[in-house]
């Protein structure tokens, strides 16, 4: 018997990894059989090394055949936090139960929502090298906090059979923000579980770049009763997380479940800067029951190439199309009152003659995207389409409080689809016939009947005034939550022809006279169809402003809002305060504006400007995870298109570099024998270590005075993944309009944000070329949104 360790009955160490890898009472039969001894070793000092140190301990436990449990005795105060710093990583290649909560006046979770346990061990990591890796079979890490920069806080591989339960991940025992890794848990092995359907297991995983990475064979990985993102009383961090689980390298079609609808199978996924749950390149992963909320990018996003990319169109019947979980289709719905009883009526278009499940889910705030995320799991039921792949429902629904709604298909092999496209549960519709301040009939006077409606249902605004008005707004300044001012009902209205955003005819009727107090948009809010003239101001989640007119500014300071289809005028001053998680401006002209920053120059984070024409404009000034993309940028030569610290081009050697480095091109175009040329580019870009970054090109006329733009059109992209050194080899092919002599400039988009362009290339002759190289795009604006 070895010093320090002591024999005793194997019940606890046992029962405790087989409850964790299978759940409810299946764990309870499994113990029939004969106990099996286990040795334990106590880890009595916070060193790195030397006898009785976890590293020691570790040690040991590999050399005794069988389970084993290291237990935690360091003295000192009974509320002392106890750090032990790394130098190296722990690899364990038996089967070990490593329990933090053995350490005096540890506490296991006991609360329904966030976590009140009490750890009192850290494990810290130096040098951003991993902290713990699993690699035998059927181990169990309990009571841990995992702290500091590190490439993967805990590796689960080797046979499998693991479980984590009760940990912190990128949070202090103390409850502070301490620094985060790459990947808080790494699943590499079959049958594990993360989490457990009893409040004890809660895990919670903050500030990752990905809380959770599944990567190779892992058939039968379960993911239950998490918090990804939150901080461990439920709200966003100081330093959110890039995306909560990604599924990726996935071989075959293989079980994996996150969430489910059992008590405490769901997993609270929200505050992360991109998507809640990536899939990328495999199948089989079923999502359910889990409130996905208030992520940047998507609630799920069944993605390509391991980069987010947006809304997965459906595809008809029999849903052919190849990729992450056979890019599933979603479902299409409306929710409506039927005769006094809110009603889910809608429809799937899928494979034909298939069993499929649908799951529909209350909405908070509406995404930017359009899409749902879900915040509330309400109902689910099952459909089978017909032998043309079409199933109809209709079925009641108790709303439980929420207006707005998302939904998902699973079909019979577990794939989850994206979230449909919100519906919401409309309310009563007014008409505005008056254009004075106050009276019948006036917009004021409907907005306090909407108002004393409550926020169950969506109220609509409409207009039947003839001819073109000037609307006072100043009087009622603050529209109610969930009420929608639509002009476009107004005679003579016109949508927004096409073109480029800044070439757009309209036609708005109806224009909102907000002079002086501005416009305040409460949660989810909307102005549809207008011309607002004075400062519209957002202080509420999930505004909406679409095919507007804004002839005096814009502020936003809360999560979710988005702009789509609108017109910023010369001249006006658009800013953004403490944007939050997710803010979208799509498909709009901005001419004259400072975007990004607030009046007193703090700067803005997580926003997102893709597919419009920004005109004299700095595009970005400072802050973290704002992306550029797909967008015409014409900027004065003194002015930066893109500046990350709004003080000219940032050295990446800086002392405090840009979060995201720029990429190097060497341009040249050549011939080709269909309508267009090929323009060549040889590419190298530097960022993080095996981490996907999108590389976006776009030409100009003249290089401006600074060296690095303008970025007057977009020409195409391609996506590209780092090697372990953080180098990516991004040369490409694209058919494009550029001729030589033009100029070139390139950005990156990864987890941090968008680069600053490039320096300028000039374009030279190339020679003819019939080939296409790998990862070719034709420049199709519809392929990232």
């Amino acid at each position: 018997m070895r010093s320090g360790s002591s024999v005793v009955a194997g019940h606890a160490s046992s029962t405790e990894v087989l409850r964790s890898c299978f759940g409810g009472l299946i764990w309870m039969t499994l113990m029939v059989p004969a106990l099996v001894e286990a040795d334990t070793f106590t880890v009595r000092f916070a060193d790195d090394a030397g006898e009785f140190s976890l590293r020691w301990a570790v040690e040991q436990a590999n050399l005794t055949p069988g389970p084993d449990v290291i237990e935690f005795d360091i003295a000192g105060v009974d509320d002392d936090v106890h750090t032990i710093t790394l130098k190296s990583t722990l690899t364990v290649t038996d089967t070990v139960t490593i329990d933090g909560y053995s350490q005096g006046n540890a506490r296991e979770n006991s609360l329904a929502e966030g976590s009140d346990a009490s750890l009192r061990i850290v494990l810290r990591v130096e040098n951003g090298r991993s902290l713990l890796a699993l690699q035998g079979t059927g181990s169990l890490v309990k009571g841990l906090s995992f702290v500091g920069e590190s490439l993967n806080y805990l590796t689960l591989a080797g046979g499998g059979s693991h479980a984590v339960q009760g940990n912190w991940f990128g949070t202090h025992a103390d409850g502070s923000f301490r620094g985060a890794a790459s990947v808080g848990v790494r699943v590499e092995a079959p049958d594990c579980v993360i989490g457990g359907a009893w409040l004890e297991a809660r895990n919670v995983f903050t500030s990752n770049s990905s809380g959770i990475t599944v990567s190779g064979h892992t058939d039968g990985l379960k993911v239950f009763n998490n918090v990804i993102g939150p901080t461990s009383s439920g709200g966003p961090s100081e330093a959110p997380g890039t995306s909560g689980v990604k599924v990726v390298f996935q071989q075959t079609l293989q079980s994996v479940q996150i969430g489910g609808l059992g008590a405490l199978e769901r997993n609270v996924i929200a505050h992360n800067q991109g998507s809640g749950v990536i899939v990328s390149s495999s199948t089989g992963t079923t999502i359910r029951g889990n409130s996905i909320h208030s992520n940047g990018r998507l609630g799920i996003d069944l993605a390509a190439n391991f980069f987010e990319d947006g809304v997965t169109k459906n595809d008809p019947s029999p849903d052919a199309d190849d990729g992450a979980n056979g890019l599933q289709n979603f479902p299409t719905i409306d929710v409506l009152d039927v005769a006094g009883v809110p009603t889910v009526v809608g429809s799937l278009e899928s494979t034909p003659s298939s069993p499929f499940t649908i799951d529909i889910y209350g909405v908070g705030v509406p995404d930017a995207s359009g899409h749902g995320e879900g915040d509330q799991h309400l109902l689910a039921f099952d459909v089978t389409t017909d032998d043309q792949g079409l199933s109809q429902f209709d079925i009641p629904i108790d709303p439980e409080g929420f207006a707005r709604f998302s939904c998902t298909a699973t079909d019979s092999e577990g794939n989850t689809s994206e979230f449909c496209g919100i519906a919401e549960l409309r309310g009563e519709e007014f008409t505005v016939t008056n254009l004075e301040e106050s009276g019948p009939g006036s917009l004021c006077e409907l907005l306090s009947q909407a108002a004393a409606n409550g926020e169950s249902a969506i109220d609509s605004i409409f207009f039947a005034v003839p001819g073109p008005g000037l609307v006072p707004i100043s009087p009622c300044f603050i529209l109610p939550p969930n009420v929608t001012i639509d002009g476009s009902t107004m005679p003579g209205y016109q949508p927004a022809g096409p073109g480029s955003p800044c070439a757009r005819t309209y036609s708005y009727p109806v224009t909102l006279d907000a002079v002086p107090t501005g416009v305040w948009l409460d949660a989810g809010a909307a102005l549809k169809g207008v011309n607002v003239e004075g400062r519209p101001v957002g202080i509420g989640a999930g505004i909406l402003l679409e095919q507007v007119q804004l002839l005096d500014g814009l502020l936003l300071d809360e999560d979710d809002a988005a702009i789509r289809d609108a017109d910023v005028t010369s001249g006006a001053t658009v800013t953004v305060d403490s944007i939050g998680d997710s803010t979208h401006i799509e498909n709009s002209c901005v001419e004259g504006s400072v975007l990004l920053s607030d009046f007193s120059g703090v700067v803005a984070d997580a926003a997102r400007i893709t597919f419009s024409e920004i005109q004299g404009w700095i595009g970005i000034q400072g802050g973290v995870g704002n992306v550029f993309s797909h967008t015409t940028a014409v900027s004065p030569s003194a002015i930066l298109p893109i500046d990350w610290l709004a003080d000219g081009v940032l050295n990446p050697d800086a002392p405090t570099p840009p979060p995201v480095q720029v990429t190097v091109i060497t341009p040249s175009t050549s011939a080709h024998s269909g309508p267009a040329p090929i323009t060549s580019f040889g590419c190298t870009h530097q960022g993080d270590p095996d981490t996907a970054y999108r590389i976006e090109f776009f030409a100009g006329q003249s290089c401006s005075s600074h060296g690095h733009g303008p970025m007057e059109r977009f020409l195409g992209s391609i996506d590209v993944l780092t090697d372990s050194a953080g180098t990516a080899d991004c040369s490409a092919e694209i058919v494009t309009d550029v001729v030589p002599g033009e100029i070139v400039v390139a950005t990156a988009t990864g987890p941090g944000g968008t680069s600053e362009p490039t320096a300028c290339a000039v374009v030279s002759e190339g020679q003819p070329s019939e080939v296409f190289a790998d990862g070719f795009e034709t420049g199709d604006t519809s392929l990232w949104q």
